[in-house]
């Protein structure tokens, strides 16, 4: 039997190294992508143009380095690998933003790189002062007082996200830090109660609603590898604001259970996580629906500053006008809202991309013309504090 020890040996283990190290290369160059890409939580660092000055010299080799970064051959696969292997030996997940929980729960802790933890502190309600929990409230106040002058009914809805819900899942020293403190959405309400009780009614903070879901063994309201809920917390929380609004039921409206891949894939490669989820059968349920696609030709040149967007309109044409306004965790909702709606239009849009030109025309499609009947506000606890630029940006000063 021929021996590979020795020279032999030798020359197979360099080639194979050559091969390893030049595939990259050949990758970059043929432009071949085994398993596709991903979603990206950030855009790729651009390379520098030719320098203008000694300082843009001085930072050229930086920038190209993190150019090469984001570019070279069989990035993705080598990052979906290393997320695998770091998860399989260690438990870490590979970005800062998550922190690992326990009964393999994940919380997303920073809508931000660079501020680890920042969500869960405020959803926490760490560090708050009474003072911020005072204009907070104010902030809440003045949104309902603004919409109830454009429509006759309002509701707000403030969320609890996984760090309140499930903060035994927190790790302990995380647990411990949150149990020191009162929850920002609970604390806000009772300033809420304190300071505007005649407009109590039209807040609603469902933590004991969603708590109760996954108790007897059924899905729990935000799914272990997720940062929002899924429609089964959508489908009640739907029928809790209907119930809060007065808006009957106007026919069933089907649904069924799918599996459907965590919303931190971006932050997670390599690591698909899924979950069941509920989706709604809209055309089983009498409902012309349309959702994330420029469904109204109206607002075309806002589209650059939409983030979600759904249309549902009852083929019989009764029942109210709604308007949702939210943050991410509307959307889910918005999938059982056309229930209770003639027609709604459920809009989350990204303020930043805003123009004056873009508000005075959502404006007028969505307030002057649609005439809401029903305007209801979903946000997570993570932007509660900032509740009035719902109003002040749509409606203007």
């Amino acid at each position: 039997m021929r021996s590979w020890r020795g020279p032999k040996l030798e020359r197979l283990l360099i080639g194979i190294f050559l091969v390893l190290l030049c595939l990259p290369v050949f990758a970059q160059l043929t432009k071949w992508r085994p398993g596709g890409s991903f979603y990206e939580n950030r855009p790729p660092a651009s390379a520098p143009g030719w320098p203008r000055s000694w300082a843009e010299v001085e930072r050229a080799p930086a920038r190209l380095a993190a150019a090469a970064n984001d570019r070279f051959g069989l990035r993705a696969a080598l990052l979906r690998l290393n997320g695998k292997l770091r998860y399989a030996a260690f438990g870490e997940l590979p970005s800062e933003q998550l922190t690992p929980g326990r009964n393999g729960r994940i919380f997303f802790n920073s809508h931000h790189a660079g501020q680890a933890l920042s969500l869960i502190r405020e959803s926490c309600g760490i560090g708050l002062t009474p003072a911020d929990l005072d204009q907070g409230a104010d902030g809440i106040a003045e949104m309902l007082q603004a919409f109830g002058a454009v429509a006759p009914r309002v509701l707000y809805m403030g969320i609890p996200t996984a760090a309140v819900l499930y903060r035994d899942a927190l790790p302990a020293w995380l647990e411990h830090r949150c149990a020191t403190a009162q929850p920002l959405a609970e604390a806000l309400r009772g300033r809420f109660a304190a300071r505007w009780p005649a407009l109590l009614p039209q807040v609603v903070v469902p933590t004991a609603a969603l708590l109760e879901m996954g108790r007897d063994g059924g899905d729990p309201a935000i799914p272990p590898d997720n940062f929002h809920w899924e429609g089964q917390a959508g489908q009640r929380m739907a029928a809790l604001a209907a119930a809060r609004l007065g808006l009957p039921a106007l026919g069933p409206l089907p649904a069924r259970r799918v599996s459907r891949i965590t919303d931190l894939e971006q932050f997670l490669p390599g690591l698909p996580f899924r979950h069941p989820a509920l989706v709604p059968d809209p055309a089983g349920g009498g409902l012309e629906f349309c959702q994330n696609r420029p469904c109204l030709p109206a607002l075309a040149p806002v589209q650059p500053a939409i983030n979600e967007m759904t249309v549902a309109e009852r083929r019989s044409g009764e029942g109210p006008r709604v308007l949702l306004l939210s943050d991410s965790f509307g959307l889910r909702m918005a999938d059982f809202m056309g229930a209770y709606a003639g027609r709604l239009l459920h809009l989350n849009f990204a303020y930043d991309r805003m123009t004056p030109e873009r508000l005075r025309l959502a404006r007028r499609v969505l307030i002057e013309e649609f005439r809401p009947d029903v305007i209801l506000v979903v946000q997570h606890d993570g932007g509660m504090r900032g509740a009035a630029s719902f109003s002040r940006q749509l409606l203007g000063p």
